[in-house]
């Protein structure tokens, strides 16, 4: 099915290793067995992405061999992006500011299996998912980092990243009480997080220099605090 370009206005990517916010392999599979439905048995040839029209949004899978496009039955805010984990048969969306929750759903059958909120105009961003009872999002306007279950949306804990670092090397929040934590990736036993910080009452403006918090994952503590070069 064709998708037409002026509904794909806004595609959101995220490239991260072999995970590109959705799904990316190669295959020799005939073309019956690249179907979305292929996609329990292994065979990922397919990527999903999150379209939006700036008033709504949906998935597509695009098939990377043939060039095609599927609309799928899910609908999603229109300002989101969506996460899948290699091993995992789910998908996941985060449904950003004005949603603030987390929707996953099954990457064959295309049924929504739950949608969990995060907390009112939180602004979730992203999220990692550990297992299938551990994951971990982050919210743009708070200062702690969401630890939930992916499938019941319980909450597990909230962690403090600058609780176990030393003073000198945390960034204080700034002027809006948030560091505007983003895009996450999984590193060995640690995950890597990154703050923007960001004057989001002063049109997110840089505020200082952004900086990656270290968490241990055994801990579920942030051991290390890295500030880069640049702000934003």
């Amino acid at each position: 099915m064709h998708v037409d370009n002026k509904y794909i206005r806004s595609v959101y990517l995220f490239l991260f290793g072999f995970s590109l916010g959705a799904i990316l392999s190669c295959s020799t599979q005939s073309e019956k067995k690249q179907k979305p439905a292929g996609l329990a048995k292994g065979v990922f040839n397919h990527l999903l992405v999150a379209t939006s029209d700036y008033h709504s949004g949906e998935l597509a899978w695009v098939n990377l061999l043939t060039a095609k496009t599927e609309r799928l039955k899910v609908a999603i805010h229109s300002d989101a992006v969506v996460r899948h984990f290699l091993g995992d048969s789910f998908f996941y969306v985060v449904n950003r500011l004005g949603a603030d929750n987390i929707l996953w759903g099954d990457l064959v059958t295309q049924e929504v299996k739950g949608q969990h909120s995060v907390g009112r105009l939180s602004n979730p961003q992203d999220i990692t998912v550990v297992n299938s009872e551990e994951a971990y999002v982050t919210r743009l306007a708070s200062s702690k980092i969401l630890k939930m279950n992916p499938r019941t949306g319980a909450v597990l804990k909230e962690i403090d990243p600058f609780a176990n670092v030393d003073e000198k090397t945390a960034a204080s929040s700034d002027s809006d009480g948030f560091p505007e934590f983003t895009w996450m990736r999984v590193w060995g036993n640690q995950l890597l997080i990154v703050m923007q910080r960001l004057a989001t009452d002063e049109g997110y403006i840089p505020s200082n220099k952004s900086q990656i918090a270290i968490l241990d994952l055994q801990k579920d503590s942030v051991e290390k605090i890295v500030t880069l070069a640049a702000t934003n």
